[in-house]
């Protein structure tokens, strides 16, 4: 499952590279251009209908990329990959305890309005692609200790907002809907010949994110920075199937967090 995630990263790398390669030999696609890099940390709830629920901290990074214009096209990205330990019970309140983990990659293009009202206002819808794949490996307390890697593509939509509200400092407003395409649940590390390598599908769902960014841009030599602190509310949704030889279970995510990233633009 991770070799088809790390080959779709490692074609957004190679397209990637070749667009910032580009930009230095086209004047129509000139900057800015922001590439950023930071940690993050946010408390994750799992509930499962049922009964079953768990919850713990992850932690993580994530590198993005965007190029925002004014009244121009915009294109951008984002590579997101996180871990943390998941406690909690299940319908018959044994202890659960897992180790969680994320990774996501994702393209969007748009185009991006900016009015003047007294200061700047930005404006970015867009739309794009992109892919998730997470894994809960459960251990011991757990009744049943196996790992449950679920996968799936996803179109997204969504907008970027932003209010210039002084100089070096800036408001933004961020939203994304994102729709699993084609979502499975792999079952790997059961003792159980019979449950072992099953593969379950997933009801596609809706899956949201909102992000409140706070930016704050400075000078470093001739070059300029901007450093972004970013609180945000994630909700993830794998639907219900009937499968054989068990269902799916409905399950839902919520995550609380911030991230901080460090922008260089050019």
């Amino acid at each position: 499952m991770y070799q088809v995630f790390y080959s779709r990263a490692l074609v957004f790398i190679i397209i990637l590279q070749c667009i910032i390669c580009d930009v230095y030999g086209s004047n129509t696609i000139r900057g800015p251009h922001r590439l950023g890099i930071g940690p993050e940390i946010y408390f994750m709830q799992r509930k499962k209908d049922g009964g079953s629920s768990q919850r713990g901290f992850m932690f993580g990074a994530r590198a993005q990329y965007d190029r925002i214009r004014p009244n121009s096209i915009y294109w951008g990205g984002e590579g997101q990959w996180a871990v943390g330990t998941l406690c909690g019970h299940n319908a018959d309140h044994d202890q659960l305890r897992s180790r969680k983990r994320d990774s996501e990659i994702e393209g969007r293009l748009g185009y991006t309005w900016r009015k003047k009202l007294g200061c700047n206002l930005w404006l970015t819808p867009f739309a794009g692609w992109g892919y998730f794949e997470g894994t809960n490996k459960f251990m011991h307390p757990s009744p049943l200790e196996y790992k449950i890697t679920n996968s799936f593509s996803y179109l997204l939509t969504g907008f970027l907002w932003r209010f210039d509200i002084k100089p070096f400092f800036s408001l933004g407003l961020n939203f994304k809907a994102k729709y699993s395409t084609g979502a499975k649940s792999h079952i790997t590390d059961d003792p159980n010949p019979e449950i072992n390598n099953v593969c379950l599908i997933i009801e596609d769902k809706f899956s949201y994110n909102l992000d409140i960014p706070l930016y704050f841009d400075f000078c470093c030599g001739r070059r300029k920075f901007e450093i972004t602190f970013v609180p945000f509310y994630h909700f993830r949704h794998y639907g219900a199937h009937e499968n054989h030889p068990f269902d799916f279970i409905d399950t839902r995510f919520h995550m609380y967090g911030a991230r901080l990233m460090f922008n260089c633009i050019f």
